[in-house]
């Protein structure tokens, strides 16, 4: 099962692109030479729509497959799996994430950090159901 991020999340992002534009379009009713700012907010709504189109993610009978923009394509097979982790702090980086990251320890010793919350919920879900031993 192939996943893209879920629709709602382009809908967040046009619903901030409108709200930016309202300010823009006021403010270029009190001054006609705010262009730049009109490029400069199509140029971040842009890179905002790559960075989220970027994200995919495949569950295969023995395969997975993650892919997003800044962490390019990651595959490992369903065998490498020791231990899948649902938490808000990363003991390796001493960093704090989100829920919505899961950390998977392959037996080779490799971690793979995967950003869900682009993702329907099924994609954690699916995941743990595997049978993988899964830590919060």
């Amino acid at each position: 099962m192939r996943f893209k991020p879920n629709k709602s999340r382009y809908l967040i992002l046009l619903g901030m692109l409108l709200a930016l534009w309202s300010l823009v379009g006021k403010r270029l009713a009190e001054s006609p030479n705010i262009w730049t700012q009109v490029i400069v907010i199509g140029l971040i709504f842009g890179f905002l729509l790559l960075w989220l189109a970027s994200f995919e993610i495949a569950i295969e009978d023995e395969l997975i497959t993650y892919r997003s923009l800044f962490g390019g394509k990651v595959q490992f097979s369903m065998e490498e799996i020791k231990t899948i982790k649902i938490n808000k702090y990363d003991e390796l980086t001493h960093l704090i994430f989100s829920r919505h990251t899961l950390f998977i320890d392959l037996k080779s010793g490799r971690r793979v950090k995967i950003n869900t919350k682009v993702f329907p919920a099924r994609v954690a879900e699916l995941l743990a159901q595997r049978g993988w031993p899964v830590r919060k």
